[in-house]
């Protein structure tokens, strides 16, 4: 079984969508500009939840994905 992660708006207008996250409220990771967080389903939930829209991510999707687009996920350090 794979973890399963979504990108979705920021913040979460939908409640329902914190009792099918591992996630919380605190927890979430957002973007630097803090309109996108990404969410994962707890492992292996492989229910079709209608609440989460958007492009599905395997753990290696979403690492690949967080390496491409660093900037938008990452404040690049000032030394």
């Amino acid at each position: 079984m794979m973890n399963r992660y979504f990108i979705l708006d920021y913040p979460i207008t939908n409640p329902l969508i914190w009792g099918i996250v591992a996630e919380n409220e605190n927890s979430v990771r957002t973007n630097v500009v803090g309109d996108k967080c990404i969410v994962k389903l707890y492992l292996g939930d492989n229910t079709s939840h209608t609440e989460l829209i958007g492009i599905e991510y395997t753990h290696e999707g979403i690492l690949d994905y967080l390496k491409t687009n660093n900037s938008e996920w990452s404040k690049a350090s000032v030394l």
